[in-house]
């Protein structure tokens, strides 16, 4: 925004203007999703869900969801919500990873997530994607 102003101001002296009126921009927090959305997926990322065997994702992809080099857990934060939404879709359905011959087998933490994503409603799916999307 600071660039915007001074090539306005630039803009305005070479012109001979002297009164420029600048609209407001919004200040983007990284959580521009819905409300409900994210923090829904905020309490499931964090939380998980104990009664339907849902860890939170923070144990493994950490709190700003940078992941866990050493134990190879992916960093998640920022990722774009139809990427996540159908990686977690193809983690269910056990699609993420195809067997090819002479191709290496599925990481250690494939058949976890098979797992949790198939307890992960379409709803969660959105709330998560919502969430991560705007982790920084």
């Amino acid at each position: 925004m600071k660039s915007r102003i001074a090539a306005a101001l630039l803009a305005a002296t070479l012109i001979g203007q002297t009164t420029i009126v600048l609209a407001a921009e919004p200040t983007l927090t990284g959580l521009e999703a819905d409300p409900a959305l994210w923090e829904a997926g905020q309490k499931l990322y964090r939380g998980g869900d104990a009664a339907r065997g849902i860890p939170a994702c923070s144990g493994c992809h950490g709190p700003n969801g940078r992941g866990n080099g050493p134990a190879r857990w992916p960093q998640i934060r920022a990722q774009q919500p139809v990427y996540v939404a159908n990686q977690l879709h193809a983690y269910a359905a056990k699609t993420r990873y195809a067997a090819v011959a002479g191709q290496p087998a599925p990481p250690a933490g494939a058949e976890l997530m098979y797992d949790v994503a198939k307890r992960l409603s379409d709803d969660d799916i959105k709330a998560l994607v919502a969430y991560i999307q705007g982790l920084r």
